[in-house]
C-alpha cells in the first residue's frame, strides 16, 4: 500500500513538473522545437522519458531529480536499468 501511495505522490510531482515545463518552454511545441523533437511525441509525455531527462536539465535548469525522482533519486543510486514506455 505505501508503493502505491508514493508511485501516485511521485506521478503527481513529475506531471507539475512536466506542466511547469510546458508552461514556461512554450508547450509542448515550444519544448519540442528546442529538443529537435516533434510535438506530437513530446505532447503525448505524461513524464520525461529517460533518454530525455538529461536535455530537459540543461534546458530549463530543474534539476533531474526534480524530473524524474524515481530513476534520478537524491542519494545517488541512479537506476540505469529504467524501461521507459515514452520512446521520444
Amino acid at each position: 500500500m505505501v508503493n502505491l501511495w508514493l508511485t501516485a505522490c511521485m506521478t503527481d510531482k513529475t506531471q507539475t513538473i512536466l506542466t511547469h515545463i510546458f508552461e514556461t518552454r512554450g508547450g509542448p511545441a515550444g519544448l519540442a522545437s528546442k529538443l529537435k523533437l516533434s510535438k506530437q511525441a513530446v505532447s503525448k509525455w505524461q513524464r520525461v522519458p529517460h533518454k530525455r531527462v538529461l536535455a530537459v536539465e540543461k534546458l530549463t535548469g530543474i534539476s533531474r531529480h526534480d524530473i524524474r525522482p524515481d530513476i534520478y533519486p537524491l542519494d545517488g543510486n541512479y537506476r540505469i536499468d529504467v524501461e521507459d514506455e515514452d520512446a521520444a
